[in-house]
């Protein structure tokens, strides 16, 4: 993972710098995951396992999208793009980052370990204009932190409900290598399909008016997709033969 050099963008220091965007998403190359937003969950679901993570120190939950089964992976990078039909807003927003001025305004940051963030280079997409104003490139940036920013924070109340409904249980990943071996990713959690067909009328039909249960539903068969990281750690050559969900 390469080293971060975060700094706030600014006409005067940055107005030379440019962005040749990344489509390998190569600065994600060692993420065995990522964090997601509410809105990103649907279609999330489709292509990943998605687990629940507690953040550190806080232990507080946060939604996650699992993109490789060892650490450092991420089994969808590769040198002719991204290998999965959804991209991640944290990955599509990289290298910006949100910050906040001392009045809390929202203030655009940049990695500039990022090898993306180039100076004077004409083919680049520039970050500010001839004026020194912000380019429709940074504008765009900044609504996508923003909107993200914003997602991040609707996931609260839905992980709420989750706790509160007692729907969230550890998962573990067992992996059985090929020299019989085996070997654990924990730090999971997952939704309580036992909890879930458990709960009462009332309690269902409270979820789905406020649109969680299809969200519920789309966490639990993501899991599938396991199956599919397992395919493509094989086929990159790691010595595994099976991959399972397990609940202690």
């Amino acid at each position: 993972m390469m080293d971060e050099m975060i700094t706030a963008l600014s006409p005067a220091q940055h107005g030379d710098y440019g962005l040749r965007p990344d489509r390998s998403f190569a600065h994600a190359a060692n993420w065995r995951s990522t964090p997601l937003g509410l809105s990103e969950i649907l279609e999330a679901a489709g292509c990943f396992p998605l687990f629940l993570m507690k953040g550190e120190p806080s232990g507080t939950f946060h939604l996650s999208a699992l993109l490789g089964l060892s650490e450092p992976c991420n089994l969808f990078c590769r040198d002719g793009g991204w290998g999965a039909a959804y991209i991640p807003l944290n990955l599509l927003r990289y290298p910006f980052i949100l910050g906040e001025n001392d009045d809390a305004a929202p203030l655009i940051c940049a990695d500039f370990a990022s090898p993306s963030l180039v100076r004077d280079a004409p083919s680049a997409l520039r970050l500010y204009d001839e004026r020194g104003a912000p380019s429709p490139l940074l504008d765009d940036a900044l609504r996508l932190l923003l909107f993200m920013r914003k997602d991040h924070q609707e996931t609260i109340p839905f992980i709420e409900r989750l706790l509160s409904c007692h729907l969230i249980r550890r998962k573990d990943i067992e992996l059985t290598h090929q020299t019989g071996a085996t070997s654990q990713i924990t730090g999971l959690y997952g939704i309580d399909e036992e909890a879930l067909a458990d709960l009462d009328g009332a309690s269902l039909q409270s979820l789905n008016l406020d649109q969680y249960l299809g969200l519920i539903f789309a966490m639990l068969q993501s899991e599938r997709h396991l199956q599919r990281l397992l395919h493509l750690a094989i086929r990159r050559g790691d010595d595994l033969v099976s991959a399972h969900v397990s609940m202690p």
